[in-house]
């Protein structure tokens, strides 16, 4: 009997190091072929695309959708761009500052739903893109980096139909962080080569033109966005290299449109009488604390292993390594610590944070050594163990989201029925999704939902 179980126990470790030899040597053969990876990344990028096509497909809209269909605050439809600079005026006026975004949102929702699912599924796939090379910087192309922005953005996001598939939510979030790292990708690639003469000048002048634009879309990741702006003109100076022109006229109008955003009569106007007491300051920094750990605690542990890894087995380059993971991780804090004295915290709002933290983990990864065979091993073992985790959420998202479409579905044609035989009131059922990729009915909007179908729409309790 114990040498049956000596001979079974040397076959099944015979066996197991054999497939861990056949793993690592197809790691390498990924790694040292260029062409490959390149195939593999196009390949996983369209496998990205489909899988939020297919979620996007099967969310319909809810709440300030229906809203923003509307000359802000009246009941006229926007049907060209003149309704949507005249909306937007009356929304800083009356409710906020986000005007890039929800003009965004505005000029998106006069197209078809159709078209709607394919270009927010492609801003998605942008941002797995450039987070992939802020975390790349100019380093050569790693697809298990890529596969890893995509995975973990789909597991980290804590309310990810709010911020991806949910129209609004995504143009808010998803939308304005790919233009905010969109903007932040050349103060990270920047190696102190700066342009001359004409060009020199229009390149200036674009950047504080974008610098406007990416500072007046969401207010805590344009804090980040500045913050982080600062720290990359300082580690210029610290490695002595030239700050460009552009850099500084970046930050110009980053702090511009950050300022035009915030100082929205709208905002002040909403939030008449709703100051936060120092109690509640307090309160803000315990709860954003707790979720900070909540939501990216792994993930920074994680982090922390790698830099403790590559501090031990690297003989150069650390200090890059950790000034670059410092700029990424003041821009987290500075989007989570700058809710401090907002009224509220909302899940959604965590995006561009958990998004920077994602970039930063990103960094550490890819400056392991792939030539030490146990670091190949852990780096293996993290993504087939994330690639799980994102086959067995994928099946309960999938589930979720076309169960809801079928029954708003129905109710879209139970609407119909009713307007045919003349009804001036429809009462429907509220659905409610059982995974974070399912959008739950929003009744605020219930007012511009009854606009939008031409009868009176009521949920019931």
């Amino acid at each position: 009997m114990n040498m049956f179980s000596n001979k079974s126990f040397c076959w099944i470790k015979n066996k197991l190091e054999q497939s861990s030899v056949s793993v690592d040597n197809c790691y390498l053969t990924i790694a040292r072929n260029s062409k490959v990876k390149k195939l593999l990344s196009a390949l996983f990028l369209l496998f990205v695309f489909f899988v939020i096509f297919f979620l996007n497909r099967y969310s319909i809209f809810q709440g300030d959708d229906y809203a923003y269909s509307f000359v802000f605050s009246t009941s006229e439809r926007i049907s060209g761009l003149s309704d949507i600079v005249h909306s937007q005026l009356i929304h800083y006026k009356l409710w906020g500052g986000r005007t890039v975004v929800h003009s965004i949102l505005q000029l998106l929702l006069m197209g078809s739903p159709l078209t709607i699912d394919i270009i927010n599924s492609l801003a998605f796939v942008l941002l797995v893109v450039v987070m992939y090379y802020h975390a790349k910087g100019r380093s050569e192309h790693s697809f298990s980096l890529l596969g890893g922005m995509f995975f973990l953005v789909w597991i980290l996001q804590p309310v990810f139909a709010d911020t991806v598939l949910w129209v609004t939510g995504s143009v808010n979030y998803l939308w304005g962080t790919v233009i905010i790292l969109l903007f932040l990708l050349p103060y990270r690639l920047y190696q102190g080569k700066e342009r001359k003469g004409a060009a020199f000048i229009f390149q200036t002048a674009i950047f504080f033109l974008l610098g406007i634009v990416a500072g007046w879309t969401n207010e805590n990741t344009a804090v980040a966005m500045i913050a982080m702006i600062l720290l990359f003109l300082l580690s210029y100076k610290v490695n002595n290299i030239k700050i460009p022109a552009w850099a500084i006229a970046g930050l110009a109008g980053g702090i511009i449109g950050f300022v035009m955003m915030i100082v929205a009569p709208g905002n002040f106007a909403r939030a008449e009488g709703a100051s936060p007491s120092a109690l509640k300051i307090v309160y803000n920094l315990l709860t954003s604390t707790q979720f900070f750990v909540y939501y990216l605690g792994a993930l920074n542990l994680i982090m922390i292993i790698f830099l403790v890894i590559y501090h031990r087995i690297s003989l150069s380059g650390k200090r890059q390594l950790f000034l670059y993971v410092a700029i990424y991780m003041v821009g987290v804090l500075g989007a989570i610590y700058s809710m401090t004295f907002s009224p509220a915290f909302p899940p959604r709002a965590w995006f561009g944070a958990i998004c920077l933290n994602i970039i930063a983990a990103g960094i550490a990864y890819k400056h392991l050594l792939s030539d030490k065979k146990l670091v190949r091993q852990i780096k293996t073992a993290i993504t087939v163990y994330i690639f799980l985790m994102f086959g067995f959420s994928f099946y309960d998202a999938a589930k979720d989201v076309t169960t809801l479409a079928n029954e708003r579905g129905d109710r879209e044609a139970f609407i119909a029925t009713q307007k045919e035989k003349g009804e001036k009131k429809v009462v429907l059922k509220k659905a409610y999704p059982k995974t974070k990729f399912g959008l739950i009915d929003a009744t605020y909007g219930v007012k511009f939902m009854s606009e939008y179908y031409g009868i009176e729409i009521e949920f019931a309790d």
